[in-house]
């Protein structure tokens, strides 16, 4: 059976332990669904909107 893919968005500053947790839980061999993480990396500062657009056109 084919994994499902989901879209999610994590708060930088608050969801680190959640998001860690579901990436892990996607690597397992039963899991039922697969991420692509696009997310920042890093704390953002400022015109946000801009920062996290242009990020994700870079890829």
């Amino acid at each position: 059976m084919a994994k499902k893919r989901a879209f999610i968005s994590f708060d930088y500053d608050n969801d680190e332990t959640l998001k860690t947790f579901l990436i892990g839980q996607a690597k397992l061999p039963d899991s039922p669904f697969e991420l692509a993480d696009w997310s920042i990396k890093e704390h953002i500062t400022g015109d946000w909107e801009k920062k996290g657009a242009d990020s994700h056109q870079k890829r």
